[in-house]
């Protein structure tokens, strides 16, 4: 026997004539498709100078910074090259330890920050990140917990104002934490987990903000460069 369905206002846009059988109402979602998993590989946005200048102080910088579980500040004043020391870093790093991913996170604000992460998870290929609910801070937290993943060295660059990341973000603010909406957030360091198979490094012109996130031994001072160097370069 045939029904007809109609539809009121709260269904504007719908249109069905006579339905013959039963009438399923269920939507349901397609699932995602398995991805196969990437081979480690970096997300640096700059390419390598091949004009970089190798200074005294890049050996020390390099020794701490590639220890297991190791968190580095570089301070200096602005174009110092702290930032280049960091890039020159990475790209060593990946041709002595290929199976070493290396991520590059923009963190000067909070906006930034989570567009680096979502760079960081289209990257490595994280279940979920596709949802338009999903919490994409977790997500790459959690995939940077798991020792599985292998070795990772992540560079926080430019972080000259630490206190964005230290304090509870609220979310829903215009260009602030648009992904998860509607609930606080931890502060936004605590997405960046301590362990022994990850490196991080971090760039700020702040000494305080440097200490707001490692121990003081852990922060190198990069000063402008010496005659020599500066002649080098030229």
């Amino acid at each position: 026997m045939s029904s007809t369905i109609s539809f009121s206002d709260a269904n504007r846009g719908f249109q069905a004539g006579t339905i013959h059988g039963p009438v399923n109402t269920t939507f349901q979602i397609p699932l995602e498709r398995p991805e196969t998993p990437p081979r480690p590989s970096a997300v640096v946005p700059f390419d390598r100078d091949t004009d970089f200048v190798e200074r005294e102080i890049f050996d020390q910088i390099q020794a701490k910074c590639t220890a297991p579980g190791s968190r580095t500040a570089l301070v200096g004043l602005g174009g110092v090259g702290k930032s280049q020391i960091a890039i020159e870093l990475a790209y060593r790093l990946r041709e002595r330890s290929p199976e070493t991913w290396v991520f590059w996170v923009h963190a000067s604000n909070a906006a930034r920050f989570e567009q680096s992460y979502r760079d960081i998870a289209n990257c490595v290929k994280v279940p979920g990140r596709q949802n338009p609910k999903a919490d994409i801070f977790q997500l790459v937290h959690d995939w940077l917990q798991d020792e599985g993943k292998g070795i990772w060295f992540l560079i926080l660059d430019n972080v000259d104002d630490a206190g964005f990341l230290l304090k509870a973000q609220s979310a829903g603010r215009d260009g602030e934490m648009s992904c998860i909406k509607g609930r606080s957030l931890q502060p936004l360091i605590s997405y960046v987990p301590r362990r022994q198979n990850g490196l991080v490094l971090i760039t700020t012109r702040s000494r305080n903000a440097a200490l707001r996130l490692v121990e003081q031994r852990s922060i190198i001072a990069v000063e402008p460069m010496e005659k020599r160097d500066a002649l080098a370069l030229l």
